[in-house]
């Protein structure tokens, strides 16, 4: 008897701080690839983003927990955060093999269009799609896959079948505008959850023009 893997949802990035822009479309994915659970993994320095100044990992992570505390399919990973050191989504998938045995669970990672066009420069690309799919939100009013995906599809033939849309509502909102705004004493009220504005207010959290950079 084969048994059927449970398919998980993993969203890495800084989450600095974590939004509705997050939220809303780790929910989308959820539904539409009838995933069993989404895990957030908030990252310690990401090779990509090495210009943004981050809030302390301590505080990152409290705002993700206030933040899908009303859902149960959402949980946090802190396996990167552990890590203290730049993150890799290679190096990640590891960890995640040796909590989530593939042999039990399909995953299936949670990315940004923008960050999926440039695979081919990622550590490991071509392993990275022997343990993953991934899942980028088709947002309204987008071609997004026909712009890029080809020019993908020519440099790496094997994501043909490991790409996957989901479509998502065109949200205008992004951690560095909210940073700005809080620079700027400007509220953030629907940007955030309620309770990661009570959080950032009450430890005076971006409120340093060094956390505007994007």
């Amino acid at each position: 008897m084969v048994l059927k893997k449970r398919s998980i949802g993993f969203f890495g990035g800084s989450f600095n701080p974590i939004h509705m822009g997050h939220l809303i479309a780790a929910e989308y994915a959820r539904e539409f690839f009838s995933l069993d659970s989404i895990y957030f993994i908030p990252t310690w320095i990401s090779p990509h983003k090495h210009e943004v100044s981050l809030a302390p990992p301590s505080h990152r992570v409290e705002m993700i927990k206030l933040a899908i505390q009303d859902n149960t399919s959402f949980s946090i990973l802190q396996c990167d955060i552990q890590r203290q050191c730049p993150t890799y989504t290679m190096d990640t998938l590891r960890d995640i093999s040796g909590l989530f045995p593939q042999s039990h669970f399909a995953y299936h990672f949670i990315v940004g269009s923008d960050a999926i066009q440039k695979l081919p420069t990622w550590k490991s690309p071509d392993q990275i799609l022997t343990y993953t799919d991934f899942l980028v939100a088709q947002r309204e009013r987008s071609s997004t896959e026909e712009d890029w995906l080809p020019t993908l599809i020519e440099k790496m033939p094997e994501v043909t079948h490991k790409i996957h849309f989901f479509p998502m509502p065109t949200i205008g909102i992004s951690s560095s505008l909210i940073r700005d705004r809080i620079f700027q004493k400007k509220t953030i009220q629907y940007l955030v959850p309620a309770t990661v504005a009570s959080y950032i207010g009450i430890n005076n959290l971006y409120k340093e023009d060094c956390y505007r950079k994007n």
